[in-house]
């Protein structure tokens, strides 16, 4: 093999290295800066997460509040029902911003930890 055809080879070879490595790189996301975008993304994700389940805790103490109102007010079975079932909607969402916080703490972690 002469000298031509043997750099034109090995070109060959280190651009097929090159071009299967550039993908395997492209997938790692392992740069400080994505970690840096992911772990500020999570935070404000942990953020908005804490204010909905402070709100939901504010919304079922309104509610229980109204519903013991109505107790003493002697309100109808429909209004006493109701209260019930917004205080029932009120913990499914507060189960709701629980789950949604886990995750986030967890994506969290996954992404400090890299």
């Amino acid at each position: 093999m002469n000298r031509c055809q043997k750099i034109i080879l090995g070109g060959l070879i280190w651009g097929s290295f090159l071009v299967i490595g550039s993908g395997a790189q492209a997938q790692e996301r392992g740069t400080w800066r994505f970690r840096q975008v992911d772990v500020r993304r999570d935070l404000r994700d942990i953020r908005r997460d804490r204010r909905d389940l402070r709100g939901d805790h504010r919304e079922l103490r309104q509610d229980r509040r109204e519903l013991r109102s109505d107790f003493r007010a002697g309100a109808s079975l429909g209004e006493i029902a109701q209260d019930r079932r917004e205080i029932r909607g009120d913990w499914r969402e507060i189960y709701g911003d629980r789950r949604d916080l886990r995750w986030d703490y967890r994506d969290l972690w996954f992404d400090r930890r890299d």
